[in-house]
C-alpha cells in the first residue's frame, strides 16, 4: 500500500503541537507578501474589486439563510471590503472587517459604499487575540478566500475564530491540494465546539476560473456560547 503523502502531511499539520511550529523561521512570510501587495501586483486588490459571478450569490443566499440584519458580521481577508460592500446593500448594518493590506481598504473605501463599515487593519495573529480581549462577538465570522489556508500553523486560527463566533463560522473558498497549510479543517472546527452543517464541493462552476475548484463550508456552533 503505497503511502499518501498529502494525508500525512495534513496529519501532521492538524495534530502536530503549535508550539513546534514557532521554531520554524518562514512562520512571517505570508504576512509580509500580503502586507506589501499594490496595485498591480501579484495578489493587487485591484483583483478583488469586481463580480465574481456565482460565487457572490453563493456566499450572500447563504449568509442571508443563517443571520439576521441585526447581527454582527466578521470578515477575515476582507481586502478591499467588496463582500463586505454587497453584504451591506443588503441590509446588514453591524460588519467588521479585517486585512493586513492598509492599501487595500483605503482603495475600497474610494470605490465602494463602505461608510459605516468598521475596517481593523492588521494580521490575524495580531487582530484576532485583540478582537478577543475587547469581548468583541459575532454572530458568523465568514472567509471568503483562501487566506485562512495560508495562516502558518504556529497560530491556532480556527481557536480565534471559534472563540468569536456565536453561531457560524463560513469559509468560502477556491479549493488548492498545494496551499501551504492545507489541514482537516472539520477535526479542528469539532476541537472548539463547532460541527460541519453544510459542505459543497464544487460551491458553484463558474467558466471564468478554469480548473479551480470550490467549497463552501458551514460550521455551526453546537453549544450556545452562553452556555
Amino acid at each position: 500500500m503505497s503511502l499518501d503523502l498529502n494525508y500525512i502531511r495534513r496529519c501532521f499539520l492538524t495534530f502536530c503541537p503549535k508550539w513546534f511550529f514557532k521554531l520554524s523561521p518562514f512562520r512571517f512570510t505570508q504576512r509580509k507578501h500580503w502586507k506589501r501587495q499594490d496595485r498591480g501586483t501579484q495578489h493587487g486588490y485591484d483583483q478583488y474589486d469586481h463580480d465574481k459571478g456565482i460565487r457572490d450569490d453563493v456566499f450572500v443566499l447563504e449568509i442571508l439563510a443563517r443571520v439576521s440584519f441585526d447581527k454582527g458580521i466578521l470578515d477575515l481577508g476582507c481586502n478591499c471590503g467588496r463582500d463586505l460592500s454587497l453584504l451591506k446593500g443588503k441590509g446588514y448594518k453591524k460588519l467588521t472587517g479585517v486585512d493586513i493590506c492598509a492599501n487595500a481598504i483605503e482603495y475600497g473605501k474610494k470605490k465602494f459604499d463602505l461608510a459605516g463599515i468598521e475596517f481593523v487593519t492588521g494580521s490575524y495573529e495580531d487582530v484576532l487575540p485583540k478582537l478577543l480581549k475587547e469581548g468583541k462577538k459575532f454572530s458568523l465570522v465568514y472567509s471568503g478566500g483562501a487566506s485562512i489556508s495560508l495562516v502558518h500553523p504556529s497560530f491556532d486560527i480556527v481557536k480565534h475564530m471559534c472563540a468569536l463566533s456565536e453561531g457560524y463560522v463560513i469559509m468560502l473558498n477556491e479549493d488548492n491540494q498545494d496551499h501551504a497549510y492545507s489541514r482537516f479543517w472539520e477535526c479542528e472546527f469539532r476541537r472548539h465546539g463547532f460541527v460541519l452543517a453544510k459542505y459543497l464541493r464544487p460551491a458553484y462552476e463558474d467558466p471564468r476560473s478554469l480548473g479551480v475548484i470550490s467549497s463552501l463550508a458551514v460550521y455551526q456552533r453546537m453549544v450556545p456560547a452562553h452556555a
